[in-house]
């Protein structure tokens, strides 16, 4: 679905970047399991407010009912570094270079784009408390979600999409993340688009990522080819979310309703050229629908 062009990386500059590459993916392995769990405490602590703000398109839900559990299979889903951390220490093979499986075991595209994924999912939750707490409008101090109405949802999701990649655009120009990660990054942002805009664009999920794209299109972020795929464009890319996540910010800072509802108007419809590349791919299953038995029928 993604055309892309990889350069040749002489052997010896990708051996001196090997360390720090690898410091940035244990950091990012390492933070993903807490993250989840603190995520998780603040759903349960705040009685349901954190649940309808945080990726959440239903209002008044009981918070065990909906985040809470979901947070902490995040957290448990991505627990397996810190046990391969313990286990590394109990057993003493842990050095100065790392564990030796991080050194002996092939790394495929496959676990490296798992890398990537993992921190654009980190950069949105930590994004969806970014940005400003309440809305600033004619009437004082209110609510953005009671501001914005039903439109708030998929605002806040798109803002911590793009927030969130913002945010690894200023890690990466900060030194924390390597550079040479920031297009794997986009990659993975925008196929991650392509994944969700299948499931349809009626949830806010849906929602944000088709505005995205349609917006990432408009200016030239994203590109089609002839051949049906797409193509990012990297140089773009910065100035184009950075521009995206003012105008969000800003719509979330006003509480002007009206604004929201017309920005998504505007580029909520899935193109047909889209809809015809996403239809090539028919076949790749969306997801996998896991099927229970129980000796009991559940009412």
């Amino acid at each position: 679905m993604i055309s892309n062009t990889t350069n040749l990386v002489d052997p010896e500059v990708g051996q001196r970047r090997e360390r720090p590459k690898a410091s940035a993916d244990c950091l990012l392995s390492l933070a993903a399991a807490p993250t989840f769990a603190i995520m998780a405490l603040l759903a349960g602590v705040d009685g349901g407010r954190m649940s309808d703000m945080l990726c959440s398109a239903a209002h008044g839900a009981s918070p065990l009912s909906g985040m809470v559990p979901m947070y902490l299979l995040m957290s448990a889903f991505h627990s397996a570094p810190w046990l391969k951390l313990i286990s590394s220490r109990r057993s003493g093979t842990r050095h100065a270079g790392g564990a030796p499986n991080e050194r002996l075991v092939f790394r495929s595209k496959t676990t490296d784009a798992s890398y990537q994924g993992r921190a654009n999912t980190i950069m949105h939750e930590m994004a969806h408390g970014l940005g400003p707490a309440y809305a600033r409008t004619s009437a004082g101090k209110t609510s953005i979600r009671e501001s914005i109405g039903p439109a708030y949802s998929g605002l806040e999701e798109a803002k911590a999409d793009v927030v969130g990649m913002f945010g690894l655009k200023w890690l990466v120009d900060h030194e924390v993340l390597p550079k040479e990660k920031l297009e794997e990054y986009y990659v993975s942002y925008v196929a991650g688009i392509f994944r969700t805009v299948r499931f349809g664009t009626a949830e806010a999920h849906g929602q944000a990522q088709m505005m995205e794209f349609n917006y990432l299109s408009e200016r030239g972020g994203v590109k089609r080819q002839a051949s049906g795929m797409y193509a990012i464009d990297y140089a773009a890319m910065p100035g184009v979310l950075a521009d995206l996540a003012k105008e969000l910010l800003e719509i979330e800072a006003t509480g002007n309703r009206e604004r929201a509802e017309s920005w998504f108007k505007k580029y909520d419809a899935m193109p047909s050229e889209l809809h015809v590349s996403l239809k090539a791919a028919s076949k790749v299953p969306v997801d996998v629908d896991p099927v229970f038995s129980f000796p009991e029928k559940i009412k």
